[in-house]
């Protein structure tokens, strides 16, 4: 072989090698599996790690696992799954709207942001939002089976508040990073949009539901918090809407700036690892709280029903432990659950369910519908428990305040003579415990008289 066709056959074997350089480095950046650091990096707002989020093909599925999963982490110790199996989807329902709101509201005032509809874009733009899930696992973390109510109420609304802050934040960022433009403002505005409603709804109904009767400690939090984060979401839409507007304003003047989300040109894979591993934790949650929840749904079904004795005999061999406490045991569906619950306790039920009932029964008294068959019932109990005295000694005011009512009540012509005598005898017996107060005692008097 001569020299000249040696020299050829190495010059085609180095031309070879570096188009398989070139292949082999195109192959790397068009084929990544995202990596734990990836995801990690991503939710600290990392630039590189949202470009990779934004362009690999597998960002999609990891985001539907994460809000799936994030609505377990939600609901695991809240909701029992055979009686309401669609609230785990309610975080696609939502997260979705939420998603068409912000292309909308963009499309419609920026003129920035091109999303084509079946354009990976799109994709990509739900994928980023979608993304931002494994925040929300923060709610996973059982506070209440560690700290008290009171507490366990405080954490959860610091966690609610962070989670958040951090969202909007971060996906401020990740709109930055994708496509240089300066998104926060808009984003905040638009989020102030769909938080201020959400949340006097639920204003509204804390007061609707519990009008007429005092809040507890742990709801009156929960008000001042929902109040309190109306008051911050009002004036951060009044801070970004001048950003906002501005913004549309010069960016309208200037279509020429358009701004795109990155297209998904890298392909990638779910971990099976992954996928396993938060099944294990999720089949694990379940085991842990859905029993739970059965005992809790069965001992509420059996009081809303009117099977006040039923119930209490259900959860007598139970302890406390055995009900969930992210959900309240004593949980009014009319006036006098309470009342009718105080009127079946005995000794021989455990000292964690009268605390309930007890907690229950001052509820009960606080109601403005006054109701004079729970309270016959509770005035002609034998044997009073000791525990009962010593609850109505605490609870004097609001007690003699219901006996007022009821007794108020007997006023109306339409009201049943035989019933008012069975009360008026009820109320006379039980003066001899020394807790009906003398001005009833007096009021009981001159309707007698009448």
């Amino acid at each position: 072989m001569s020299e000249g066709s040696d020299q050829d056959i190495i010059d085609s074997q180095s031309s070879e090698g570096a188009v398989g350089q070139e292949v082999e480095k195109a192959a790397e950046t068009s084929q990544y599996n995202l990596s734990f650091k990836d995801i990690l990096c991503y939710l600290l707002g990392n630039r590189k790690a949202i470009i990779k989020v934004a362009r690999n093909s597998s960002s999609i599925w990891y985001g539907i696992l994460f809000v799936f999963f994030a609505g377990i982490a939600r609901e695991y110790d809240q909701e029992l799954f055979s009686e309401n199996p669609m609230v785990y989807f309610i975080p696609f329902i939502a997260s979705t709207i939420m998603i068409l709101w912000i292309v909308l509201w963009f499309q419609i005032n920026t003129r920035t942001l091109k999303l084509l509809i079946g354009n990976s874009q799109l994709r990509s733009f739900f994928a980023t939002f979608w993304m931002t899930g494994p925040l929300a696992f923060l709610y996973a973390i059982p506070v209440e089976e560690f700290f008290d109510s009171m507490l366990a109420v405080e954490i959860n609304l610091s966690l609610l508040s962070l989670v958040a802050i951090w969202r909007v934040f971060l996906y401020g960022r990740v709109l930055h990073v994708c496509t240089g433009v300066n998104f926060y403002a808009p984003l905040i505005t638009a989020c102030c949009v769909v938080a201020y409603p959400s949340l006097m709804l639920k204003y509204v109904s804390i007061v609707g539901v519990m009008s007429g009767s005092a809040l507890s400690a742990e709801q009156e939090l929960l008000r001042n918090f929902t109040g309190a984060a109306m008051g911050v979401v009002v004036i951060a839409f009044f801070i970004s809407l001048p950003v906002t507007l501005f913004q549309f304003v010069t960016y309208k003047k200037n279509p020429e700036r358009l701004a795109r989300m990155p297209e998904i040109d890298q392909k990638g894979r779910v971990s099976l690892v992954f996928i396993l591993s938060a099944s294990l934790l999720a089949a694990l949650a379940y085991l842990s709280f859905q029993g739970k929840l059965s005992n809790h749904s069965r001992f509420t079904a059996l009081v809303q029903e009117d099977k006040y004795e039923e119930a209490l005999a259900f959860a007598k061999d139970l302890n406390r432990d055995d009900f969930v406490k992210t959900r309240p045991l004593a949980l009014p569906y009319s006036s006098n659950e309470g009342i009718y619950l105080l009127a079946l306790l005995n000794e021989e039920h455990p000292q964690w369910l009268k605390d309930v009932v007890y907690k229950w029964a001052a509820v009960s008294f606080q109601s403005r519908w006054s109701d004079d068959e729970s309270l016959v019932k509770f005035l002609n109990k034998k044997p009073l428990l000791n525990s009962d005295l010593e609850f109505l000694r605490n609870n004097k005011e609001i007690f003699n305040e219901h006996v007022n009512n009821v007794l108020l009540y007997t006023t109306a012509k339409s009201y049943d003579q035989k019933m008012k005598i069975v009360l008026f005898d009820a109320v006379q017996n039980f003066s001899q415990y020394d807790i009906i107060s003398e001005k009833n005692l007096e009021y009981l008097q001159s309707l007698q008289s009448q």
